[in-house]
Formats: C-alpha cells, sequence, structure tokens
C-alpha cells in the first residue's frame, strides 16, 4: 500500500492517510495522515480534501489555519462532498477563516441538506426559522427540520416539536410535538427529554397526567446536565410527586442547576438554606448569596427575598435602600409582594424615598389587581382617606376592604364593619358591621373583639348584653388591647357585667396593658411618670417601665433609657450605661439613637474616641434621613476622619442636610461654593446657601452673606445689605463680623463715619485675637479724641457684656 501510495494512487495515500489518524494497531500519527491527505488532496480526493480540512481546522498534525481548513473544504464542496459542504456552511456562519456570510452558510448548508445530511438539514432550519441569510420562512424550518429529525438528529426532533407546540410553520398539535419529543428524548437528546416530561406533567398532547413518568425523564436529562431538568426534578423532590418527597435530594438537585446558573434553582436553594432544610445548615448568608446570584438573573422572587433580608438585616447589614431597589426590581416584573412592600416604603418615606403615597397607591393598585390582599387592604385604606392622589371615596374603599376581607385579612374585616357601622356606604347597618367584627374576632382580631364588646354594651346587635361586652373584652384584653382593658375596668368599677364592683381590679385592669409585657403601652406609661401627666412625677418608675419596654426591644425607650442615664434623671449619671442603651436602639435602625452613638464615640472617653466608629453610625444615622448626622458625616468626609477623604461625599451629604434645614450644612455648602472645593465655584449658590442658613441665624454665614454683599459677590453690591447681616453676625459675637462691621463704619461704607462705633466693634473683635482689628483700631485711634476713644470703650463695655463672643468667626 505504501508503495502504491508513493507512486500517485489517491486511494492508497487516502488509506494512509486514514489509518495514520485513527491509530488502529499502529501509533496515531496526525502529522503522517495531514503528509498523505495533502498527497490525496493534491489530486482532488475529496475525502482526503475533507479530512485534511478538518486536520487543519483543529491544528491537528498541522498549524491550525482555518483559512486552509476553509481552502480545503471548499474544493471537497465543489466535488459534492455533503460534510465540507456542511463545515464550510458553519466557517461563514460563524466568520472563521472566511468573512462572515449568512448567505454563503444557507447556501453550502442546502447543497449538503439536498443530499441527505442531517446536520446541514438542522442549520439550515436554524437559518430559516431566523431569517439568516434567507427569507425567514418557518414552514421551511419545519420541512428541513422534519428531514433532518427522520435522520436521528436530536436537536432537529426538538425543534420540530416546538413549533408543533407553537403552531409555527405547521398547524399546532401537541401530540405531533409530543411525538418528536419522544423520538429526540430516545435519541438522548436532554432537552427533548425535558420538554417530555413538561408534557406528562401537563398532562397534554395526548398523554395521561404522570409525573412518575415526567420524573423519568427530566432524571435522564438532569443526569445530562441539563440545567431546567435538574431544577424541575428538585420541584418535584420537595414536593412528593412523582417520586418520594424527600428535601435532600431535592436540594441536591437544586444545587446542580444552582451550580450552571439557573436562576430559579438559586431562589430555591436560598430557601432552603434560609429554613434550613434539605439536610442544609441553616445559613442567612448563604441564603443571601444564592438569592443574590437569582436577583441578578431578574428572578423576581428572589429579589423580593433579597430585599426582605436586607429590610430585616438577616445575613446582611440592615439597608432599606438595598431593600428598596431589589423590590423595585422585582415589582417592575410584575411581583405583587413586591409591589405591596414597595408601596409601603414610598408611603413611609422609607430606604432612601421621599415620602409620596401617590407612588405607594401605584404599587398598591398593581399588588390589588392580582389579588394581594395586603395591597388590597393599603389601597381600601388610600381610598377611604382620600390619599395619594385618590378621591375620598368610601365605596371604593369598601370594595377593597371586601376583596381582602373574603382572603380573612383581619383589619380588612375590621375596617369594613367600621364602614357599615358608620354608615358610610349606604344606611348605617350594624348587622354587617357585626357581621365582619365577629369573623375578625373569631380569629383573634383584638380591634374587633373590642368592637364587639362595645356592640354588646350597647345593645346594637340585639338585646342589650354587659356579660357578652365582658367576655368581648375580656379577650381584647387578654391581648393587651388598651381600649378593650380600659372598658373592662369600667365594668369592674360600675360592677357590670356579673362582675363584682372592684376598684383594685379596675385599677389593674388599666395598668395590664404596660404590664402584659405590652411595649408600647410600658413605654407610654414611662413617658406618664417621666412628664408626671395623671401620676405624680417619678423618675424611677419610668425608668421601671422604659427598662421593661426596653428589654422588649422598643427601640423608643431604649433610646429614651439612654437619655436618663446620660442626663441623670432618676437613675446615677452613668455615660457607660447610656452608651449601652443607644446602642440597642441604634442596632435596631433609630436614627435618633444611631446619631447619638457617632456623637459618643466622637467625644465620650467611654468609647474612644474612635472616628471610624463614628463615622460608621452617622452613615446609618444619615441614610436614614438624620440632617445631624448627615451634617457629622460631610464633616468627616471632609478631614478624612474615619472615612477617606472625599470632596464628593462630603458635598453629597452636606447637601442631604442642607435640604432638611441644618443650618450648619448650608452655611458650608455655602463655603464650598464659594470657594470652588468639590464643586464649581459659583458665588450665587454660595449667596443662596449663606441666606438660608443666615435666616436660621447661623453667624458665620450671617457674617459671610455680609461680606458677598460688600464685596459684590453672587449678588449686586449693597453696603447697606452687607452692614445688616455684618450686625446680626457681630451681635451674636462673630469676631469676623465685628472687624468688618467696624471697618464699614471707620471708612463710611454704607453708613456715615463713624470711629466711636468703629472702635467699639473692633476692640471687641480684637480682644479674642483678632490681630487685624487691633491694627485697624490703633490706626483710627489716632484720629480720635480722648473723649471719643473713652465713649467708644465705654460702648464696647455695654455691647461685650450685652452680646458675648463666640469662638470662630
Amino acid at each position: 500500500m505504501v508503495e502504491l501510495a508513493e507512486q500517485g494512487d489517491a486511494e492508497a495515500q487516502f488509506f494512509l492517510g486514514f489509518t495514520s489518524h485513527d491509530g488502529g494497531d499502529l501509533p496515531k500519527d496526525d502529522q503522517k495522515a495531514a503528509h498523505w491527505w495533502s498527497k490525496a488532496a493534491r489530486q482532488g480526493h475529496a475525502d482526503a480534501l475533507f479530512n485534511l480540512g478538518i486536520l487543519y481546522e483543529n491544528g491537528q498534525g498541522v498549524p491550525r489555519d482555518a483559512e486552509q481548513a476553509a481552502h480545503c473544504y471548499r474544493q471537497a464542496a465543489t466535488q459534492g462532498h455533503d460534510g465540507a459542504q456542511l463545515n464550510l456552511g458553519l466557517l461563514y456562519e460563524e466568520g472563521v477563516g472566511v468573512p462572515k456570510d449568512d448567505a454563503q452558510a444557507a447556501f453550502w448548508y442546502r447543497q449538503a441538506a439536498t443530499q441527505g445530511n442531517p446536520g446541514a438539514q438542522f442549520n439550515l432550519g436554524i437559518l430559516c426559522e431566523k431569517g439568516r441569510g434567507i427569507p425567514k420562512d418557518d414552514e421551511q424550518a419545519a420541512f428541513w427540520w422534519r428531514q433532518a429529525a427522520e435522520r436521528g438528529e436530536g436537536r432537529a426532533c426538538v425543534n420540530l416539536g416546538i413549533l408543533y407546540e407553537d403552531g409555527r410553520g405547521v398547524a399546532h398539535d401537541d401530540s405531533q410535538a409530543v411525538y418528536w419529543w419522544s423520538q429526540g428524548a430516545h435519541l438522548g437528546d436532554a432537552k427533548a427529554q425535558f420538554n417530555l416530561g413538561v408534557m406528562f406533567e401537563a398532562g397534554r398532547g395526548g398523554l395521561r397526567k404522570d409525573d412518575e413518568q415526567a420524573a423519568g425523564w427530566w432524571q435522564k436529562a438532569a443526569e445530562q446536565g441539563y440545567a431546567r431538568a435538574r431544577f424541575n426534578l428538585g420541584i418535584l423532590c420537595e414536593q412528593g410527586r412523582g417520586v418520594p418527597k424527600d428535601d435532600e435530594r431535592a436540594a441536591h438537585w437544586y444545587r446542580l442547576a444552582a451550580g450552571q446558573g439557573f436562576p430559579d434553582a438559586q431562589f430555591n436553594l436560598g430557601v432552603f438554606y434560609a429554613q434550613g432544610r434539605g439536610g442544609l445548615t441553616q445559613s442567612d448568608d448563604q441564603a443571601v448569596a444564592w438569592y443574590r446570584l437569582a436577583a441578578e438573573q431578574q428572578n423576581a422572587e428572589a429579589q423580593y427575598s433579597l430585599g426582605g433580608m436586607y429590610i430585616t438585616g438577616r445575613g446582611v447589614e440592615i439597608d432599606e435602600e438595598q431593600a428598596v431597589f431589589w423590590w423595585t426590581r422585582a415589582a417592575g416584573q410584575g411581583f405583587a409582594k413586591a409591589q405591596y412592600n414597595l408601596g409601603v416604603m414610598h408611603e413611609s418615606g422609607r430606604g432612601g424615598l421621599t415620602a409620596n403615597d401617590e407612588h405607594a397607591v401605584f404599587w398598591w393598585s398593581s399588588a390589588a389587581d392580582q389579588g394581594d390582599a395586603l395591597a388590597q387592604y393599603n389601597l381600601a385604606v388610600m381610598y377611604e382617606h382620600g390619599r395619594g392622589g385618590l378621591p375620598r371615596d368610601d365605596e371604593q374603599a369598601a370594595n377593597w376592604y371586601r376583596l381582602a376581607a373574603e382572603q380573612d385579612h383581619l383589619a380588612a374585616q375590621f375596617n369594613l364593619g367600621l364602614l357599615f357601622e358608620q354608615g358610610r356606604v349606604g344606611p348605617r347597618d350594624d348587622l354587617q358591621a357585626f357581621y365582619w367584627f365577629a369573623r375578625a374576632a373569631d380569629k383573634g382580631d383584638a380591634k374587633a373583639q373590642y368592637n364587639l364588646g362595645v356592640m354588646h354594651e350597647q345593645g346594637r346587635s340585639g338585646p342589650k348584653d354587659d356579660r357578652q361586652a365582658a367576655t368581648w373584652f375580656r379577650k381584647a384584653a387578654d391581648q393587651g388591647h388598651p381600649k378593650a382593658l380600659f372598658n373592662l375596668g369600667i365594668l369592674h368599677a360600675t360592677g357590670r357585667g356579673d362582675l363584682i364592683t372592684d376598684p383594685i381590679k379596675a385599677i389593674t385592669c388599666w395598668t395590664w396593658a404596660a404590664a402584659q409585657e405590652h411595649a408600647k403601652a410600658q413605654f407610654n406609661l414611662g413617658v406618664m411618670f417621666e412628664n408626671g401627666q395623671g401620676v405624680p412625677r417619678d423618675f424611677l418608675q419610668a425608668r421601671h417601665w422604659y427598662q421593661k419596654a426596653a428589654s422588649l426591644g422598643n427601640a423608643r425607650a431604649q433610646l429614651n433609657l439612654g437619655f436618663m442615664y446620660a442626663s441623670g434623671r432618676g437613675v446615677s449619671k452613668d455615660d457607660r450605661q447610656a452608651i449601652s442603651w443607644f446602642f440597642k436602639a441604634a442596632r435596631q435602625g433609630d436614627p435618633i439613637a444611631q446619631f447619638n452613638m457617632g456623637i459618643a464615640y466622637d467625644n465620650w472617653s467611654e468609647l474612644g474616641p474612635d472616628a471610624k466608629q463614628a463615622a460608621f453610625w452617622f452613615q446609618r444615622a444619615a441614610r436614614q434621613g438624620h440632617a445631624g448626622a448627615q451634617f457629622n458625616l460631610a464633616i468627616k468626609y471632609s478631614t478624612g476622619e474615619g472615612v477617606p477623604k472625599d470632596l464628593i461625599q462630603t458635598v453629597y451629604w452636606f447637601h442631604r442636610s442642607a435640604d432638611q434645614g441644618h443650618a450648619g450644612a448650608q452655611f458650608n455648602l455655602g463655603v464650598m461654593y464659594a470657594i470652588g472645593r468639590g464643586v464649581p465655584h459659583d458665588d450665587t449658590l454660595a449667596v443662596e446657601w449663606y441666606r438660608k442658613a443666615a435666616n436660621q441665624g447661623n453667624a458665620n454665614a450671617q457674617s459671610n452673606l455680609g461680606f458677598m454683599y460688600e464685596h459684590g459677590l453672587g449678588v449686586q453690591k449693597d453696603d447697606k445689605q452687607a452692614l445688616v447681616w455684618y450686625l446680626k453676625a457681630a451681635e451674636q459675637g462673630h469676631a469676623g463680623a465685628r472687624l468688618n462691621l467696624g471697618a464699614m463704619y471707620a471708612k463710611a461704607h454704607g453708613v456715615p463715619q463713624d470711629f466711636t462705633i468703629a472702635h467699639a466693634w473692633l476692640e471687641l473683635a480684637a480682644r479674642h485675637g483678632n490681630e487685624e482689628a487691633a491694627s485697624l483700631r490703633n490706626t483710627i485711634a489716632r484720629e480720635m479724641s480722648l473723649e471719643q476713644v473713652t465713649a467708644a470703650r465705654m460702648l464696647a463695655e455695654e455691647w461685650d457684656e450685652k452680646f458675648p463672643a463666640r469662638l470662630g468667626g
């Protein structure tokens, strides 16, 4: 054979190339294969040309060379070699070795397809379906996929089944879809196996609904790594459909699909970690990690759940802005629960949002239309009160309350009862009111129980019945309902409802709201004792009730305890205890407590100072809109204390604080615009911010505003206005303003020249170390009489007492 090959026999050359490439009993040698196939190819041997093209394409035995591969394929293709025609089409479709050209790809696929090449038939169908290189034509796609499918091309079976399912290019026919997917499934195509499982699960295409068959086909696809099949198999394991219920197996399949980036599986795996199911150790950190991966792939449930983790601080720091971010993304996809939550955040102005009822109504309407009972309830509330751009409309309110009430939303049942009771949806109807109160009361709604007690007490649902009233008041009172506790106390005090008159029990009832571990009642009782409202002022009792409420996690009680320990009211002054309570409240997100933690880390010896911790707490409070924290955080960014120095952040937080009316922030913002620090230089804006702060009495801003008027910076030059603002600042003891005011009187700027007044203001400025003021005072003193100087000093003494000096300026 070698001799024949060396004599130029092309078949012998091809054979030797094949045996060298295939190996067989000899070592595999692609270089030798390339040698012999090259010789045969030069003689136009089509199979040799095709095989040589493959070697060049893959870099086997020859340097990788896509252009040479294309050349070889073309020579073979022109001889009608269907494999070469297919491969040449692929090169044109992908733009490898030849210019990308879908029309040429379609041409060569067609050449091979007409010879019965299933791969070419499949690819030609793809181009027909997508209209690439040839006109879009689903019928032609169906034609070629059928040809390929009949030749055992599994992918073509899948696509042909999809066309039958969609009714594209062929008449809609689920049974035909099932037929072709069954063909592809038996050929081992994972997608066909998956689709066949879907049809068994749904009982479509002439199949009997059969979860076991669905599980069997999904198992086959899953074992080939098909992510959707793995996910669906996990669902069946979790629900015990078609397979034994097994959370561990479900977790196994979810993990495999999640690892392939399948978002639904990532979400479900996150749920399992959050709940500690499927043999997984409960881990909020892991739950957050998986939720985030799914959320970033637009899984709405994951986005919703991730928002929930941020709002509750599970697995992440509490961050309402992040919660809003993720809920917004889920809501935009139509996820009702996220729409509801986003409405809540808009209504309350949380998470970095400005309180806006109209935005809240928008999201609640979207969720309510999907049947979300919480959103239906809130939408009813907005109609009832005419908020969020809605007209006040009790009929609409009743409509939405009813929809939520029929889903056993207790508050909706209660409110619907109120509308009937108050005659706001037609004539007063106590029977309907009683019906809805009873439905809510039977499920334990304390407000409804209280109202039922009132109706029995007043005889509005039948005969007057104090015994029934007492029964319902007690049910509500046992839940700490303050009005029920009060009314039950009345019954004890008056001996009604078969109760023995007992003032002690009455007093007990009126304090039970607090004594029964009701945190808000305990807090309010503490306030009453602290302020002496209705009881003698008693700081020890106030502390007692605050501590009870605080131990239950009431942040306001914790905050007030912090203030008591900080000021020594009712307790020994104890900064460490104050900090401890501020910390508890701050950790729950109370911005005032967070601000005070920042102050503590900045100033209190028990904690530091620790600039990083101070900045941390200022930042948390600032994000919740605390103007003082925003101001202090801006200062931190300006000085680089506890945070990297950052003028952009400085300006941002000054703006946030200034927009809330913080005078110090407004002044500092004015300075930054005046000197062009962190913002473009803009005297007009500087004046605007100085004026806002000056109008609040900020002496620095008043002085700077006077300077702007005196020099015509950002405003028209106006010495009289300069004088007005300098005087306001000077009367607050601002040394710089006193210097400037003295200079104006000395130089007759905006006022008649008056050395006596000038000397007095300059004297006051000089007393506090202003050397320029001292120099100017001495200069004008030379032009003054002794009597004038004496009068000026007397005036300075008078003003020094009346207008004490301030530090700064």
